[in-house]
């Protein structure tokens, strides 16, 4: 009878939301809570999620790194993550313009998922239709999610009660919402970042390398939103032999543009370079090993070493897959980092530290100093 057994050990090691730019004011728009406003200006780019608010005679609009635009009337105040695409409508009236993607739009017990031109406006007993949420969507959809059901609205004005519910569609327009917002400084601002694209794509084109790459780092500043722009740097990124830049920045495009990685054959390439990167980064970290064994783990981190198959070549398999489970289940614990495989592998293969059948604590501990790890899980396969 044949018991396939491994033995799995945890070896302790001693020695770890997207910008907005402000396009258009009018009056002294407001950033954050009453006490710690700050006057919004054209060109501002406030980060991470934001409190905005418009007293009387002001007005706001915004462009956030996906290409969307929100303009919020005067005597309004909203909330916004432009990095999660959520807003917050808690009074006035505001409009998005989102034709790439949809946004969660709550408001005053209202759940929406818009994509289009919405408009909202939070309505008292002022409004001629009376009290509620009214709203209007053109050039797309809004699904209005409420409890028991959800509705889906093109191109007509509803009204929503306070308390939410399903949205009731009104037969003609109250005049209760201003008329649209010029969008012409949000055309403004994509006519510009259009025709810088232009350019340093000509200047791609032209084989004028330094002068694209320097374009391309403003337009990346500035619209995060365009995911060409990170593909064409790292093709500069390869063709000035800057193999690292190249790998990351063609991998952020395959992430951010799974599409568009696709019909360019990213994964290829990613392959190669990831491949030859590796061997360069495992080459310099053993000729370094010194250094870094002083250096300390990095916390949180762990590495998880292909398990060496002791006295059964049919078990190979096996322990390359009970490897990939430890993997796995470890990568889902929160605030553990679990290191790069493919390196633990390659570094272990260099120093063939596994080449007798056996993984032994003094291998497992000079792996993990390598890498940086604070722990190591080592594990030996075999079959009696």
């Amino acid at each position: 009878m044949r018991t396939l057994w491994f033995l799995l050990c945890s070896l302790p090691l001693l020695a770890q939301a997207g910008p907005v730019s402000v396009i258009s004011v009018q009056g002294t728009p407001q950033s954050g809570p009453p006490d710690a406003a700050r006057v919004l200006r054209v060109g501002d780019k406030p980060d991470g999620p934001l409190l905005l608010r418009t007293p009387a005679g002001a007005s706001l609009q915004i462009r956030t790194e996906d290409g969307s635009t929100l303009s919020l009337s005067e005597q309004s105040e909203l909330s916004l993550d432009a990095g999660k695409r959520t807003l917050l409508l808690q009074s006035g009236q505001m409009a998005l313009w989102s034709d790439q993607s949809s946004w969660d739009v709550a408001v005053a017990g209202n759940s929406l998922r818009s994509r289009g031109f919405l408009r909202l406006r939070v309505c008292g007993a002022e409004c001629q239709g009376g009290a509620g949420v009214y709203g209007k969507a053109d050039g797309g959809e809004v699904v209005v999610e409420y409890k028991g059901g959800r509705s889906v609205v093109r191109n007509r004005l509803f009204l929503m009660a306070p308390s939410g519910g399903r949205p009731q569609l009104l037969a003609r327009d109250t005049g209760v919402l201003d008329s649209a917002p010029s969008f012409d400084a949000a055309n403004a601002a994509k006519q510009k970042i259009a025709d810088q694209l232009k350019a340093a794509l000509d200047d791609f084109r032209q084989e004028r390398f330094e002068a694209a790459d320097a374009a391309l780092k403003v337009l990346r500043r500035d619209a995060p939103g365009e995911t060409v722009v990170v593909y064409y740097q790292g093709l500069i990124a390869l063709q000035q032999q800057r193999n690292e830049d190249a790998l990351r920045d063609l991998q952020q495009y395959a992430k951010e543009d799974p599409d568009g990685a696709r019909e360019h054959d990213i994964a290829k390439l990613l392959t190669v370079l990831t491949s030859t990167e590796l061997q360069r980064e495992v080459q310099r970290a053993i000729a370094q090993e010194k250094d870094l064994s002083q250096q300390p783990p990095e916390p949180g981190s762990i590495a998880i070493q292909t398990f060496a198959n002791q006295n059964a070549p049919d078990a190979a398999v096996l322990a390359k897959g009970f490897a990939a489970m430890v993997i796995s289940d470890l990568s889902k614990v929160p605030g553990l980092k679990v290191l790069e495989r493919e390196k633990v592998q390659k570094i272990s293969d260099e120093l063939r530290l596994n080449a007798s059948g056996l993984v032994g604590a003094d291998s497992a501990v000079r792996i993990g100093r390598l890498v940086r790890a604070e722990r190591v899980v080592v594990g030996n396969v075999g079959v009696e």
